[in-house]
């Protein structure tokens, strides 16, 4: 699947993610859609490694642990990121409470949490869910301390953050304990979705890779323009293609679902993965953004 674009992007120092991965969340079936999403990257696009997205809020990571085993996936052939809850979650979740407030502790012990119930040594990638308890720059020091002691150890070839604003980039960045800036913050994000554009302003200098979820539940998919967009690039070209090329565009990765019908699952599975080589033209991308300043926020029928 050679395109301008390639098939990964550089998030770290020889750490390379798919541009677009499975997302596990908000109705997305890992226990439907993992097998074809990785018998797709290696057979449909002839590519040696498959992103999956997933998080201990999810719970669902021992349902992907059963489907990698289960399709006989090699270790190497998929690139794994992972979410520890954010401060407001160890506070109160009984599964990972840090009663301790140490959070630093907890942090570490969150990561090997996720790494157990995924059946792994290592992640290939993890965040930090949330800011949490609204943006006390303190426990987000301190939690961050334990994702960099998490790196350290081996735990994880990288780690990010997601749902942080500008702000909170800027106040995690600046810590006197922040000795590794984050690599990705995941973000909402998509064409008549929320407009992130200062929180992207912020990642570019931080040298952060913002990678954007919930791509595809604003795409307003019968819109004539992205009908026409994606018209001119043949019949195999959707609307959704377009949606997921669009922020590709942006310099910005996709962690998309593909559902839990399981009649569907293939071919939300081909668009999300086939957006890969769609290299909007800059007047395309124009256009394309017109739409979302146009629709913004509408509900689509499709989940991401």
């Amino acid at each position: 699947m050679p395109s301008a674009r390639g098939w990964t992007k550089q998030i770290a120092p020889g750490v390379n993610i798919p541009w677009v991965s499975l997302g596990t969340c908000c109705g997305s079936d890992p226990a439907i859609g993992l097998a074809p999403w990785v018998n797709a990257s290696a057979s449909t696009f002839g590519q040696p490694v498959a992103g999956i997205d997933t998080a201990f809020d999810y719970d669902d990571q021992a349902v992907i642990a059963a489907q990698l085993s289960a399709t006989r996936t090699a270790r190497e052939e998929v690139f794994i990121t992972t979410k520890i809850p954010g401060a407001a979650a160890l506070n109160g979740d009984p599964k990972i409470v840090c009663p301790s407030k140490n959070f630093r502790a907890c942090a570490l012990r969150a990561v090997k949490t996720d790494l157990a119930e995924l059946r792994i040594k290592a992640a290939d990638l993890i965040l930090i869910h949330d800011p949490g308890l609204a943006n006390e720059t303190g426990t987000t020091a301190a939690l961050w301390q334990g994702m960099q002691d998490a790196l350290e150890q081996g735990l994880t070839r990288s780690i990010g953050v997601s749902n942080f604003n500008s702000t909170q980039i800027d106040e995690l960045v600046a810590q006197p304990t922040t000795s590794i800036v984050p690599a990705v913050n995941q973000i909402n994000m998509g064409v008549g979705g929320p407009n992130p554009e200062a929180t992207l302003a912020a990642c570019a200098k931080h040298n952060i890779t913002a990678q954007a979820y919930w791509t595809l539940k604003h795409c307003p998919f019968d819109d004539p323009t992205l009908l026409d967009v994606a018209a001119g690039y043949g019949p195999d070209v959707t609307p959704a293609m377009v949606c997921v090329a669009w922020v590709l565009g942006r310099g910005v990765l996709v962690a998309a679902g593909t559902g839990s019908n399981a009649s569907k699952v293939g071919a939300h599975t081909r668009e999300d993965l086939g957006a890969t080589a769609l290299v909007l033209t800059a007047d395309e991308m124009a256009r394309v953004g017109g739409v979302g300043e146009r629709t913004r926020v509408r509900p689509a029928a499709r989940s991401a």
